[in-house]
């Protein structure tokens, strides 16, 4: 049994104790999740500041949605469906306070990309992807994991993610060659 489908049952069962008022399951499946959302957005964007911001927005999204988490369903995607919602809507807030700053100091609207701006436009490269090819490339060019290692996080072949970030790389090419 994997680590993942191992949390996906742990967390399923906490998420069921706490809907049926389980304070105890509730408090460590928070905790719990916490450290993981808090892993899970460094890999994706780095040593950012908005990360501890959208820990404790996607804690207080989890916790305002706890009664939509459907027990017949996988708890992993109801999870970080939340966690992207909010990084998005942080990452689309801060751009919006930068653009009213520098508005205000310059009196025009600086078109250059921000970092910011730079991971608003890489997670939407990455949300248009395939599952499949998505995980590969996330694993292997953004958290760098060997090929290896990638195969065992995800229980395939190495021929298999080998293949996958082949088409990974093309299907992100495509992507990118379409976008105005």
């Amino acid at each position: 049994m994997t680590r993942a489908h191992k949390d996906e049952l742990r967390w399923s069962h906490w998420m069921s104790q706490a809907q049926n008022g389980d304070e105890s399951c509730y408090a460590a499946l928070l905790e719990e999740l916490g450290n993981v959302i808090a892993a899970y957005l460094q890999v994706r964007f780095g040593s950012i500041d908005l990360i501890e911001d959208c820990v404790q927005e996607s804690l207080i999204a989890i916790h305002s949605a706890r009664h939509t988490y459907d027990t017949k369903r996988l708890f992993r995607p109801w999870l970080f469906a939340i966690v992207r919602n909010r990084m998005i809507d942080l990452l689309r807030s801060q751009r919006s306070y930068k653009s009213i700053l520098e508005k205000n100091a310059s009196g025009h609207i600086d078109i250059l990309g921000t970092p910011i701006e730079d991971e608003v436009n890489k997670s939407m490269v990455f949300a248009a992807l395939a599952p499949a090819y998505r995980d590969v490339l996330l694993l292997t060019k953004v958290a760098g994991y060997t090929t290896s290692e990638a195969a065992k996080t995800l229980g395939i072949s190495e021929n298999v993610v080998r293949v996958r970030v082949h088409r990974g790389i093309k299907a992100t090419r495509k992507i990118l060659q379409s976008e105005p």
